[in-house]
This record gives C-alpha cells, structure tokens and sequence, in this order.
C-alpha cells in the first residue's frame, strides 16, 4: 500500500487530500500545527516552535509528500510579513533539506500560488508568464518556488510546483464565499470590497485535489510547474449572484468600490499544460457552488 504524507493536513486543501487518499486506498499520513480532526489516518500534531519533521521522514518512507501547509491570508501577510516569511518561505527551506537528507528520492509536490504573478498585462497567465508580486504573500510564495528549484536542480530531486488560483468549495471558512454568507446570515445587503467586476479564474476543490494526485503518479525529466484552476473567467459579482440563487436568498449585494491591497484585478489562468496531462475538472462553477451553499447552510 501506498504512503502518502500531506504537510498541513488540518486545513483546507490538506484535509481534503487526506480524505481522497483514503479513497483511493492509500496509507495517509499528515502533520500540522493544528488539532487532529474526526477523520482518522496517521496523524502527528507538531508545535509551532519545534515541527521534528525529520524524524518523520526517518521512521516512515513515503512515495510523495504534498505540501499543503503555509498562511494563504494576503491581508495578513502585509500586517505581519516576517510571520508570513516564516511560514511560506523558511518553513519550505527546512522540508527541502529534511527530504534531501532522509528521503531524497520520494516526489514532492510544493503548493505554490497564483499570487506569484500580481496583476497580469495579459490574459489567459501561462505558467511561464512574468512574475511580479504585488503581496508579500506572493513574494514570499515565489522565494519558496526559488527553493524548489535549487534543490531540484542542485540535488536531482523530484519536485513539481502548483500554482492554484482561486479554489473554493465546502469546508473553506475564509475568503470571498464564506465572507459573503457570513455577511448574508444577518442583512439584507451584503456589503463587500471592490467593485464586482474583478475576475477570478476558480476551481473546486475536489478538481484540484484530482490535479495533485495526477501529478503524484507522473513523472517528469526536469523540475516543472503548473497552473491549478479551471480556465475559465468569471467576475465576482456574477459568481456570488448566482451563490444568493443557490442559498435561495434574495438579498442585495453592495460593492464599496474600495480595492484591497495586494488583490489583482483580473485573473484567468492558461492550464493548457496540465490538459495536455489527461486533466479534466468535473464541476463547473454552477455544479460547485450548489455543492458549497448546501455545506454553508448545513455547518457554518
């Protein structure tokens, strides 16, 4: 049976590719700094000042290791850039020499971001589009990509870098969604940041999860980098109207034409080379959104 270890296994992305290795019938493994869930698989809960991922790597040998951990909160990474650093970039430093020392061979599949490239001139982003952070999240993303590379490069190891977009779907308790319905609970109008016609490229979590586990199976001459999102742009004014459709509300939403710092304007991402690989994403935006405003008004 196969092993499989998911670094930040308790959040979003990680939990959910805990769940699909049970699935498929892997043995799941995961760390995080946060408190065991109710889904059982082999779980080490590591404080936030002494992770001993090393001796992880030293008593069990994995096929792939999926990072999934880090901050992904850009607001955050502007109040508090060194705390971001540490998490998104040094943090990363540490697992690339843990696996260089004990398990040099095994896969890994760093989880990067769309921020790397700030707000593109051109659409659709291609992976080898220039980058230009506009965040401290998203430099701090990039320098851990940077990483990726010396060690693949200089150390012959086997990594792939993603850069999801904008992922969504049941169990995210942040971001543009759950903000919307949080708001929604307890007014008639939604008050929300920008002006609604900024686009995102999204994609549902179960179509990502299947990227990853595509590519853990995959491999490839030299180190490579992909897109993660459906290719497909959509504003957010339309995206959230229809979420008020799936909720049932009929609620207004009121756009403060305030853009926040370090969020682009308009995303859509070219994921051609990931299509080339077999890849298909199985839930448009209407089929996921059913699927989150039905978690949303069953848990949150």
């Amino acid at each position: 049976m196969k092993k499989i270890l998911i670094l930040g296994s308790e959040g979003f992305i990680g939990l959910h590719a805990i769940k699909n290795a049970l699935k498929k019938g892997y043995q799941a493994f995961g760390c995080d700094i946060a408190k065991h869930s109710n889904i059982e698989y082999n779980f080490f809960n590591f404080s936030i000042n002494s992770v001993d991922f090393q001796s992880l790597l030293k008593s069990e040998k994995f096929y792939c290791i999926i990072n999934c951990s880090g901050s992904g909160n850009v607001a955050y990474s502007f109040d508090f850039p060194l705390n971001d650093f540490q998490m998104n970039s040094f943090n990363v430093m540490y697992i690339l020499e843990s696996i260089r020392l004990y398990q040099k061979s095994t896969k890994y599949i760093h989880i990067s971001s769309a921020a790397v490239y700030g707000n593109p001139e051109l659409l659709p982003i291609a992976e080898t589009n220039f980058i230009k952070p506009i965040s401290p999240y998203g430099f701090h993303k990039y320098q851990s990509e940077l990483l990726c590379v010396e060690y693949a490069q200089l150390y012959n190891m086997n990594i792939n870098i993603v850069r999801p977009f904008s992922v969504y779907g049941p169990g995210l308790k942040k971001q543009i969604i759950w903000d919307t319905y949080k708001k929604g609970k307890n007014s008639q109008v939604i008050e929300l940041s920008g002006t609604g016609n900024e686009t995102r490229d999204f994609i549902y979590i179960d179509d990502l999860i299947e990227a990853l586990y595509l590519l853990s199976e995959l491999n490839f001459d030299n180190i490579e980098i992909f897109n993660l999102a459906s290719g497909n742009e959509i504003s957010i004014s339309h995206l959230l109207n229809k979420l008020l459709e799936h909720l049932g509300w009929s609620k207004a939403l009121k756009f403060n034409q305030n853009t926040r710092e370090g969020d682009p304007v308009f995303w859509k991402a070219d994921i051609s080379k990931l299509l080339s690989l077999g890849f298909q994403c199985k839930y448009k935006i209407d089929q996921g959104l059913f699927k989150t405003a039905k978690w949303l008004e069953d848990y949150a």
